[in-house]
């Protein structure tokens, strides 16, 4: 169960917004994971090539709900929220607009997507900012 420390291992997240991902993402992970079970299960019967793909998706996803999941082996365990919509979008592209659960994943996806782009958001702005002072410096000043 994905817990407000573990989010919060992105620093970039505050509080508040762990707090509301920790809230979202419970509501829907046993959806996603019931929806994934059956689609694999499914897909394996009748022989599809994109069983192995859900298989990482699934697997992921359980990573990210107990807090192990890296970003690449050698990094420590981090959450982020644009890894995890990655993720929620593949669950959204295999399951139906009437499926009881799909309110649940549309929400996290969409409270996902808003926490990556503020961070977009802030990086521009850092950046644009660290441009502006290095142009307004006095020319041989370090």
């Amino acid at each position: 169960m994905l817990t407000i420390e573990t989010v919060r291992t992105n620093r970039h997240l505050d509080e508040d917004q762990a707090a509301r991902v920790v809230d979202l993402w419970n509501a829907a992970y046993p959806g996603m994971r019931e929806i994934l079970d059956t689609v694999i299960r499914a897909w394996r019967e009748v022989g599809d090539d994109r069983v192995e793909s859900l298989e990482r998706v699934r697997r992921e996803l359980g990573q990210m709900d107990r807090g192990t999941y890296r970003d690449c082996k050698r990094s420590a365990p981090v959450f982020i929220p644009s890894h995890s919509r990655s993720h929620l979008l593949a669950v959204l592209n295999v399951t139906s607009i009437g499926n009881p659960h799909a309110g649940s994943i549309h929400r996290l996806a969409a409270e996902l997507a808003d926490l990556t782009v503020a961070r977009h958001e802030r990086l521009g702005a850092e950046t644009a900012a660290r441009q502006q002072t290095s142009a307004s410096a006095p020319a041989g000043a370090a």
